[in-house]
């Protein structure tokens, strides 16, 4: 059930992220626009794990730092597909093939996971 519950919130996530990041990028350059559309999402995220997708409240700081790992590897993605010549929601959707199972394998085996030891 998690699983489906992840793949819900997911599609909603990633519908935050894109809207915003196109959004965005209609009055930013594309990092810019990426940076910005990472740190909107990530307070949807932050919601939607820990409420709905994983039901666990008490994660919040090492949430943030998962976010901040996240955030360094979608900045890093995100330069690298921008100098290899990549625009608009092809960066996104690059960035986001990479940054989204990085950013869940962080949230499943360890974030969310904290928690549940200690109960």
């Amino acid at each position: 059930m998690t699983y489906i519950r992840f793949l819900f919130g997911g599609s909603v996530n990633t519908a935050i992220s894109a809207g915003s990041y196109y959004l965005l990028n209609l009055y930013f350059s594309e990092s810019v626009s990426l940076a910005l559309s990472f740190w909107i999402t990530f307070v949807a995220s932050y919601f939607i794990n820990s409420r709905f997708v994983f039901k666990n409240k008490g994660v919040k700081l090492a949430f943030l730092v998962a976010v901040g790992m996240a955030f360094l590897v979608q900045q890093l993605v995100g330069l690298l597909v921008l100098y290899l010549g990549g625009k608009g929601m092809v960066v996104f959707v690059i960035v986001s093939i990479i940054h989204v199972p990085f950013f869940f394998a962080l949230c499943q085996l360890w974030v969310f996971k904290l928690d549940t030891k200690s109960s």
